[in-house]
């Protein structure tokens, strides 16, 4: 059988080449035994990656950054430290306040199978 397992615990899925089913297995990382058409079931269900209202610089004063751009069933995480965004950073719910001083936004989608989307880094 072919197919690319990702996902934890409950929402651990198997992209097969006939489609998606969901699997009790836990995987932190992507199996490939497969072809070029799982690559493609995979992007298609990858999230988008978000998208910030200004543009990464220097800013002097209090800046507010709102994040847009997350797919239906996904949820914006983000970190302000310029580390690795994963389900365990702080959830997207409202603007952030970034204060005076050297701030290193990273922020991804991360869907109801647990795929992370590509960062954005501001």
């Amino acid at each position: 059988m072919t197919y690319i397992s990702i996902g934890e615990g409950e929402k651990a899925v198997r992209i097969l080449e006939e489609g998606i089913e969901e699997t009790d297995n836990e995987t932190d990382n992507i199996e490939e035994t497969g072809s070029d058409n799982l690559r493609k079931k995979l992007e298609d269900i990858k999230p988008k990656k978000p998208k910030a209202n200004l543009k990464s610089g220097k800013y002097t004063g209090i800046k507010t950054v709102e994040l847009t751009g997350r797919d239906e069933n996904s949820v914006i995480y983000y970190t302000l430290d310029g580390t690795e965004v994963s389900k365990d950073s702080k959830q997207y719910t409202e603007p952030i306040k970034l204060r005076e001083g050297k701030t290193i936004l990273k922020a991804a989608s991360i869907n109801e199978y647990g795929i992370i989307g590509d960062t954005m880094d501001y």
